[in-house]
């Protein structure tokens, strides 16, 4: 990987690691009912060995997010025995006027239209591809990161395959006693001023969620198990 990768995606491979041993249990036990999945019974009839990450989406916009989650779902499951072609693979391949007219499907249907899957799939050269959508992204009460997202993973016939859509939160509990904030506003306490160690609480966020899917993903595009975090962490060289 190159070495004139930016502080932020830098950061974000840190994050992703640092998550595992976090998530460990977590992915450990299985989704949470936060998280709502379906997979087609018939998915072992699909080839699956190459998928291509569409552009995600943000309905806000936000596109710090969406690079995030573009990233992060490459670096979180490439220990999967599919290779997952990145979005940035995806932008370089497809003209502008067509990401465009993908990326509005996505924003308003969380997915592309079954025939623009099977075209996308064709152009690409690839079994499936997988949509993502980032329906939340934001730091709340004082601190507390949200991230929630919506996946859909499209085979190259246009069939549906596995559809999920979850919810995680990394920091302080909402009504926390410990708020950076009192009910009345009286005073405020920036979480900038706060000594220790910075960390994105969105970012850990994404990595608790991605850490709860691994269950939730279908064969072969969930990663093998017993991935050290030290491995995911070279990932940054």
């Amino acid at each position: 990987m190159s070495r004139t990768r930016s502080s932020h995606d830098a950061a974000l491979c840190i994050f992703i690691a640092l998550a595992l041993a976090l998530a460990a249990g977590i992915a450990s036990a299985g989704s949470r009912t936060r998280d709502l999945t379906w997979c087609d019974p018939a998915l072992r009839s699909h080839p699956l060995s190459t998928v291509a990450i569409l552009p995600v989406v943000s309905i806000t916009g936000d596109e710090r997010a969406e690079r995030w989650v573009e990233m992060g779902w490459t670096i979180y499951y490439e220990q999967a025995k599919t290779t997952w072609i990145p979005a940035a693979v995806v932008r370089a391949t497809l003209p502008d006027s067509r990401l465009a007219e993908v990326r509005h499907q996505v924003w308003r249907e969380g997915e592309p239209a079954t025939g623009d899957a099977v075209e996308l799939a064709r152009a690409l050269g690839v079994d499936a591809v997988l949509s993502v959508r980032v329906d939340r992204w934001e730091v709340a009460d004082g601190g507390r990161g949200q991230v929630e997202l919506s996946a859909v993973l499209t085979a190259a016939d246009g069939t549906r395959l596995w559809k999920a859509t979850g919810l995680a939160g990394h920091g302080l509990v909402p009504g926390s006693r410990n708020r950076n904030f009192d009910a009345e506003l009286t005073w405020i306490r920036p979480p900038k001023l706060e000594p220790g160690p910075p960390q994105d609480p969105c970012g850990m966020a994404l990595c608790m969620l991605f850490a709860r899917w691994t269950t939730a993903l279908p064969r072969p595009i969930a990663p093998e198990a017993g991935v050290p975090p030290a491995q995911l962490a070279g990932a940054t060289n």
